[in-house]
């Protein structure tokens, strides 16, 4: 478990460090030392969220897991959706 939360973490930043170091050439935003933080905590909680429902559901964790993926794929829609209409929306090109 700590290997893999490990492995986890470091591949979220080095994946983080890309996509941050890509905003400068690209004009896309700024880069910030917090983002690569904030995302590599984010993704070490949801490895322990995750390993929190397989412990609490084992055998029917595949089928909880599809539903939160649905809710959340809806969710996210509603809400660039519900941004786009406000006006609000923060990437322009899109």
């Amino acid at each position: 478990m700590k290997r893999n939360l490990r492995q986890v973490a470091l591949y979220v930043l080095g994946l983080s460090f890309v996509f941050e170091a890509s905003q400068y050439p690209l004009a896309m935003g700024a880069s910030d030392v917090t983002d690569l933080l904030a995302n590599t905590v984010r993704a070490i909680v949801g490895s322990l969220l995750s390993l929190g429902f397989s412990k609490l559901f084992k055998k029917s964790l595949d089928v909880v897991l599809d539903w939160l993926i649905l809710l959340g794929s809806v969710l996210l829609v509603l809400l660039v959706l519900w941004l786009k209409s406000r006006g609000i929306w923060i990437w322009h090109f899109v």
